[in-house]
């Protein structure tokens, strides 16, 4: 059974790989290897996908993972929206379902969304061909338990055993994990950050937050808070953050922060491409249009922004010594200028030696990298067991 296991792991990461090149990266016999294939194969696990490429002697069937022989579902959630996906045993997706929150934010309602976004995607495939559902959630979690602990984003979040309400709504195993290490689980292993050992993955949006790779491994931390950049205090009088805390990273460079700074500047006199705005109200989509059109005000305080991310982000790459950096697609919607600036601040306040060999880049998966990762937690149980 282990060498199966070995086996079966060794190929979902080098697929489509020959049984020879197998032997080399396993270390076991090729009448065993034969053998465990032939078993694999009749119990649907593999199938053969091709020839290697090979200038002389025999060309040996190329081994793959028979994705349709399991499922499983990862759906990220925040206080906007929900967004899900059923991905096959190889990863890749084959059903996507996503919905708005709304104005409504109890907790029931966000559950009861959950649970009618998760239901949709598992009436897709046989039950017994569903492995489980993992959540990539907005806060910090107790995975073991199940817990949702807390989110500073969501009002009245606190302590929702959300693994047991949605294990025995859709009687299916159930997983958490915060949704920035989500993200950087499926950057590390599908993404722009493929078995790239040592990364950061920067999260931007409502929230702020980071995740890190280190040495092949996913740091989770004691109590699964590692990441939590967005609640490094940067600023001794900056604004009270959703974590009762102030000068938080957050509550001064998130995008719902950026909004509130250019609405009260509008407000107070400023002049902007945006003050004529119907509702009154400004969202960071207006404010990335009018800073592309030279608008000072949101130029300026993107600018602003942008230095206390890269701040806070330096003051991570000091500490982990990251290879690459890979920012949230939503840094890029901000306009190349805005993500320049992080970097140059970023240069500026590292350490020479962390940085002259550090890349840059963004995210390659955009808003399913959070859902996949939660997935991939789900696939990584199976193929441990």
């Amino acid at each position: 059974m282990e060498k199966k296991k070995v086996i079966l792991n060794a190929i979902r990461k080098n697929q489509p790989i020959s049984r020879t090149r197998l032997k080399e990266i396993t270390d076991i016999r090729p009448g065993t290897i034969t053998d465990l294939v032939k078993t694999l194969k009749e119990d649907n696990f593999l199938i053969e996908e091709g020839k290697e490429k090979s200038l002389r002697g025999r060309k040996q069937s190329l081994l793959k993972i028979n994705g349709e022989r399991y499922f499983a579902i990862g759906l990220e959630f925040d206080a906007e929206r929900i967004i899900a996906l059923l991905v096959n045993l190889n990863n890749e997706i084959k059903a996507k379902k996503e919905t708005e929150i709304g104005e409504d934010k109890e907790k029931e309602t966000i559950i009861e969304k959950i649970v009618l976004v998760a239901s949709s995607l598992s009436q897709r495939i046989p039950s017994e061909k569903l492995l489980g559902l993992g959540i990539a959630d907005p806060g910090v979690v107790k995975s073991k338990e199940g817990i949702s602990f807390f989110s500073s984003l969501i009002p009245n979040w606190e302590n929702v055993p959300l693994g047991k309400i949605l294990n025995e709504r859709l009687k299916i195993p159930v997983k958490l994990i915060s949704a920035p290490q989500a993200k950087t689980l499926a950057e590390f292993r599908l993404g722009t950050g493929k078995n790239i050992e040592n990364l950061l993955f920067i999260e931007f949006g409502p929230g702020i937050a980071c995740g890190v790779i280190s040495e092949g491994r996913l740091l989770r931390g004691h109590n699964e808070m590692a990441g939590e950049l967005g609640h490094t205090h940067i600023s001794e009088n900056g604004a009270i953050c959703g974590c009762g805390s102030y000068g938080c990273l957050e509550a001064i460079a998130s995008l719902p922060a950026i909004a509130k700074k250019v609405k009260e500047a509008i407000a107070a006199g400023s002049k902007s491409l945006i003050e004529n705005s119907e509702d009154g109200e400004v969202t960071p989509s207006q404010i990335f249009e009018a800073a592309s059109k030279g608008d000072k005000l949101c130029l300026n305080i993107l600018n602003e922004s942008a230095n206390y991310l890269g701040s806070g982000i330096a003051n991570t790459i000091n500490l982990f010594n990251p290879e690459m950096v890979i920012f949230d697609q939503r840094m890029a919607l901000c306009g190349e200028f805005f993500l320049e600036e992080i970097k140059r601040v970023i240069k500026r306040q590292s350490l020479r030696f962390a940085t002259s060999s550090l890349k840059f880049a963004v995210s390659s998966l955009g808003e399913e990298a959070g859902p996949l990762g939660a997935a991939t937690l789900i696939l990584d149980e199976f193929f441990k067991k």
